[in-house]
């Protein structure tokens, strides 16, 4: 900065050493805090697509298993959702096409045509969250855990 003053610090004896280790430790523990929340919405996921999306009765269960927490110790985060293409279609909903034909093919499980080949130019998939209610129910015990280490990291 032109014209500016500047200052400096100097550490003595091991107080570096001391700092980096209760660094390394606080974030251990709060990283172990993150990967229990996301157990916690996990967990949730995978009731909510075995109680609410499973209508039809004939779901082999994919999509539940799919579900999967990727852990992120150096950003302490950690993401997850479905490891199968058509989670975020459930999650959101919206309109499938077909890509490469021009009609959509499949056995229809509901209705008067149930059993039966249909043919259709698209299909609108209704909004059937999953990941977010999970989320939500499960934020409350997350805040309490990162709200309680919080405190026991700046009482030590």
């Amino acid at each position: 900065m032109a014209g500016g003053i500047g200052f400096g610090i100097q550490v003595g004896g091991n107080a570096l050493r001391v700092l980096e280790s209760a660094a390394k430790a606080a974030n251990a523990r709060l990283m172990k805090v993150v990967r229990k929340g996301a157990s916690r919405v996990q967990r949730g996921a995978k009731i909510n697509v075995k109680t609410k999306l499973n209508t039809t009765g004939l779901s082999k269960g994919t999509l539940g298993r799919s579900i999967g927490v990727v852990a992120r110790p150096a950003h302490l985060e950690a993401e997850i959702g479905p490891s199968v293409i058509y989670g975020r279609i459930h999650e959101f909903g919206g309109v499938i096409k077909p890509v490469k034909k021009k009609f959509l093919s499949f056995i229809s499980t509901q209705g008067d045509t149930a059993g039966e080949r249909v043919f259709l130019r698209s299909v609108t998939i209704p909004k059937r969250p999953y990941l977010q209610p999970a989320l939500d129910d499960a934020k409350p015990a997350i805040e309490r855990d990162f709200e309680g280490l919080v405190k026991d990291l700046l009482e030590d």
